[in-house]
């Protein structure tokens, strides 16, 4: 019987550190913001928590053990309710690993293991020595990697680096993508739980000190109930300016922090990303396990020349706005002119000489509708708050609607070639989906009572890594087109064998 291996005794202070950043340090937040206002006395006692919590953290390493078998990765944990996991080794998918600034003083590392069968991480083994996470991807990607353990530990050239990302890039990544309200709102919550917002928040829309909170006032001017002098609106605005600016400078240096070093190499058919000042990140994605590869374009992309590419694989799905833990997109940014050779990197000529096809002729009295109810909508709010106020803006939103339907409608396309189905979509913020034929699922052919007025029709396609719903859904096919496209597809991807 192959032996067992244990995690590093580092463990329980990790645990232990964790505990404190959950319990103790919010508590001294709270203690600390009593003296100013008044609180619940039973929050400080919630540190206490922190004893049996440790405890659970010894029992974990006391008892958590892991071993490499002949096909699988065998793991057993728990006293009273005792755990075994088999996790065969073509099911792994990614093994990342996580270090700190503590992590990497002590030469330890907090690997998480990944498979297809869900959205959650299969395993997180907090900590194991950096020889045994090496030992563990060596093992684990042997057999994929089509060599020998002699081959497999023997020191291979390094591989040039498909996407390395500068100082610079890094600081206008931060700048595009705006992730500065992340400290923004935790430095709201510390400022609440100081008490300083007592002091704040009347100064900003109360009425409570001499005059009027300043947004309070500013927006009952701009309703047409009060008259703001033209100094305290210029000061409003001029600070509302100042915060957007302060969250940009956030994100920027978020971004530069957070992603410093970002290199992503091909090796041996996996996507290895390094990337992290503080906490250092390194994750593998085997390529031939990628699902989609989805191409994110905002206007701010587009002033710059730049882009933005994540791929979703069997069990990582990433939701909009919701990433997994320690996973960033697989180019954060992009020069535009590189992403041909890019995209062929990661999934072949798929993306090469794409032919679009436009939507169905009657694709804009569809898609006209919902703007024109949203225009409606915004009318009543306006007319509402501002009475006869709002009637000169009804053509605008008019004209808005129709635009908007119009573009909307422009920048819809798709297209399939011998290798994936490909979907754009998007008018200010443009997303390209590229579906790899041989990892799709199902297929569904759809008419809603709005389309069958107009012999319309959509299609619906899904891979194994979608966690709700369609990874791909095109609107507004002619209804014989919905039914080749159906008929292609589904022929294709019956045709092609599917592999983890």
């Amino acid at each position: 019987m192959p032996s067992e291996h244990r995690l590093h005794p580092y463990s329980i202070i990790f645990a232990f550190l964790t505990q404190i950043r959950l319990f103790v340090v919010p508590g001294i937040f709270v203690l600390v913001g009593m003296t100013s206002r008044n609180g619940d006395w039973w929050q400080p006692w919630m540190m206490l928590l922190i004893i049996p919590n440790a405890m659970v953290s010894v029992l974990r390493y006391v008892t958590f053990r892991y071993r490499y078998a002949e096909s699988e990765m065998v793991i057993r944990s728990g006293l009273v309710f005792r755990k075994e996991r088999h996790i065969p080794y073509g099911r792994i998918q990614n093994i990342d690993a996580v270090q700190n600034v503590l992590h990497r003083l002590l030469n330890v590392v907090e690997v998480k293991v990944e498979t297809g069968g869900g959205g959650t991480t299969e395993a997180t083994m907090s900590v194991l020595p950096m020889f045994a996470f090496h030992e563990m991807r060596t093992r684990v990607f042997a057999e994929r990697q089509a060599a020998t353990p002699e081959v497999a530990n023997a020191t291979v050239a390094p591989a040039p680096a498909l996407l390395q990302l500068g100082t610079r890039e890094l600081l206008l990544c931060g700048f595009i993508d705006n992730r500065g309200a992340v400290v923004i709102g935790a430095a709201a919550g510390v400022l609440w739980e100081l008490g300083l917002f007592d002091r704040l928040m009347p100064t900003l829309f109360g009425e409570t000190v001499t005059g009027r909170g300043a947004v309070r006032g500013l927006f009952r001017a701009a309703i047409g109930n009060v008259t703001v002098s033209l100094e305290r609106m210029l000061m409003t605005i001029a600070a509302i300016a100042m915060l957007f600016l302060v969250v940009r400078i956030l994100s920027m240096g978020w971004a530069a922090v957070r992603l410093n070093g970002f290199k992503l190499l091909v090796v041996g058919g996996d996507a290895r990303t390094e990337y992290g000042l503080l906490t250092r990140v390194a994750a593998a994605i085997p390529l031939r396990r990628v699902q989609t590869l989805t191409i994110r374009e905002t206007p701010l992309h587009r002033v710059f020349g730049r882009v933005a590419v994540r791929v979703d694989t069997a069990g990582g799905r990433v939701e909009d706005g919701n990433a997994k833990p320690h996973r960033e997109s697989l180019a954060p940014i992009l020069r535009r002119e590189a992403l041909p050779d890019f995209v062929r990197a990661v999934v072949g000529p798929a993306y090469d000489g794409v032919a679009w096809q436009a939507m169905a002729p009657g694709a804009f009295r569809r898609e006209v509708k919902g703007w024109l109810f949203s225009a409606l909508l915004m009318f009543g709010g306006l007319t509402f708050w501002t009475r006869w106020w709002a009637v000169p803006v009804m053509p605008l939103l008019l004209a808005w609607a129709i635009l908007g339907a119009r573009y909307t409608v422009k920048h819809l396309g798709w297209a399939i070639n011998d290798e994936a189905l490909l979907f754009k979509s998007g008018w200010l913020w443009r997303r390209v989906v590229i579906v790899r034929l041989s990892k799709i699922q199902t297929v569904t052919l759809g008419e809603s009572p709005f389309d069958r007025r107009l012999a319309m029709a959509g299609l619906h396609v899904d891979t194994a890594g979608a966690a709700e719903g369609s990874v791909v859904h095109i609107p507004y096919l002619t209804r014989d087109t919905a039914a080749t496209l159906y008929a292609q597809v589904s022929e294709e991807a019956a045709h092609r064998q599917f592999k983890w």
